[in-house]
């Protein structure tokens, strides 16, 4: 889940004045790139949020979700062939008095806990705030949001092994960076195009 958020009062910020775009990115090893846009949707409970999120701290409607109608595509890093990523292009709107200053993004991710006394079912789940930096009118933001990959294996057998594997992923760290790029000129591009990008988040798996 993810919003945009006024840096001072942490309140969500409307599509009019700024919102997403996503795209899906598989980058092989041999230099290859393919990519594509990748729907996302108002988040709705019992949609596209499991229904035992309902107890959440902020209202779900002001969040944004990857749809379900999109393809089948998952986050894997596959060491000397390929990795894929997931982007965020954020975008605003001209004809508002908001500066990029004034813009975070708020993600919201699924972590996987342990707990290795339940040998029967040692992942439990929960989610986790992250915020990312304020954005800049001078220079591209780019954010790196990473989660690390959990093969769980368990043992429940009494007198002969009962292995069992359990798959789960947690938030691993974000690291960011202002990326100067020459033509990142924000009153050019609102007057021309009346929008500019002024920031990418980077999802990966490690």
């Amino acid at each position: 889940m993810f919003q945009l958020i006024d840096s001072t009062s942490i309140k969500h910020i409307d599509e009019s004045i700024a919102y997403f775009e996503s795209t899906y990115t598989t980058i092989y090893d041999n230099g290859n790139i393919e990519s594509g846009p990748l729907k996302i949707e108002k988040c709705e409970l019992g949609k596209n949020i499991d229904l035992k999120f309902k107890n959440f701290d902020r209202e779900v409607e002001d969040f944004y979700c990857f749809s379900p109608n999109n393809e089948n595509l998952s986050l894997f890093y596959y060491p000397d062939i390929a990795y894929h990523m997931i982007e965020l292009h954020i975008i605003l709107k001209n004809n508002t008095y908001y500066k990029p200053e004034k813009i975070q993004s708020l993600i919201v991710s699924q972590n996987s806990l342990i707990d290795h006394i339940n040998k029967s079912n040692p992942l439990s789940y929960s989610y986790e705030f992250h915020s990312t930096p304020s954005f800049s009118s001078f220079q591209l933001t780019k954010v790196n949001y990473n989660f690390q990959f959990i093969k769980y294996e368990s043992d429940d057998g009494f007198y002969f092994k009962n292995l069992k594997n359990f798959i789960g992923t947690s938030f691993s760290d974000m690291t960011f960076v202002n990326s100067y790029k020459d033509d990142y000129d924000i009153e050019k591009h609102l007057k021309e195009d009346n929008k500019v990008n002024i920031g990418d988040i980077e999802f990966y798996i490690e």
